[in-house]
C-alpha cells in the first residue's frame, strides 16, 4: 500500500537568476572528452566531469575531476573552466591537482618489462598511455627524468563497493616485478 499526506514544510527555492545561471552552466560547461591525442590514436588527451553539484542556502557548488595525461592541455582546461564560470559571476577555486603522466616512448624500464613479461608469459604486453590520474603522475612530477610504468593485478568492478581483486593475478604480477627488479641491477 502506498500513503500520501501533505507535508507542511517550507522549500527554499532558487530566485530566477540563479535558476537562469544554473541551467545555462549544466547545458554549455565542457563535460567528458574534450581532446583526443594527436600523437596517440585512440587515446583519450583530456577530459573532465562534473561529479558535484550540491546547494546550500546561498550557493550552488560544481565539483569537476579535470584529467590529461598533458600538464599544458590540464591547465588550459582549468583556465576554461575559470573563464566560463566568471562570466556568469561564479566565484572559482581550483584544489586537489593530480598532475599528468605524459607517455614516454623510448622508456628503458618498459622494454625492460616487455622482455620480462613475454619470458614469463609466452605473449607480448599490451602497452597503452592513458589520461587518468595515476601515482606514476605524481612521482615523475617530484623526481626529473624519472622513467616510470604502471602494472597491476587484475582487478574488477573498479572504484565500486564491489572491487575485487585476483589474487592469482597479483602472485603472477609480483613474480614479474622480481624479475624486472633483478634486470635492473
Amino acid at each position: 500500500s502506498i500513503d500520501v499526506c501533505k507535508q507542511e514544510k517550507e522549500h527554499s527555492v532558487i530566485n530566477s537568476l540563479a535558476k537562469e545561471k544554473l541551467v545555462y552552466s549544466l547545458v554549455c560547461v565542457p563535460n567528458g572528452i574534450v581532446e583526443m591525442s594527436k600523437e596517440i590514436e585512440g587515446l583519450v588527451e583530456t577530459s573532465l566531469n562534473l561529479g558535484i553539484l550540491n546547494t546550500s542556502e546561498n550557493a550552488i557548488n560544481f565539483g569537476f575531476a579535470l584529467r590529461s595525461n598533458k600538464l599544458s592541455a590540464l591547465e588550459y582546461l582549468k583556465q576554461r573552466l575559470f573563464v566560463f564560470f566568471s562570466d556568469s559571476e561564479f566565484e572559482t577555486s581550483a584544489s586537489g591537482d593530480y598532475p599528468p603522466w605524459e607517455f614516454v616512448e623510448n622508456s628503458q624500464l618498459q622494454e625492460i618489462y616487455k622482455t620480462c613479461f613475454k619470458a614469463q608469459f609466452g605473449v607480448s604486453p599490451k602497452v597503452e598511455a592513458l589520461h587518468a590520474g595515476l601515482e606514476c603522475g605524481v612521482f615523475s612530477a617530484k623526481i626529473e627524468n624519472l622513467d616510470c610504468i604502471s602494472i597491476g593485478p587484475q582487478l574488477y568492478d573498479v572504484h565500486t563497493t564491489g572491487e575485487k581483486l585476483s589474487i592469482s593475478s597479483t602472485e603472477r604480477i609480483f613474480n614479474l616485478v622480481l624479475k624486472i627488479l633483478e634486470k635492473c641491477k
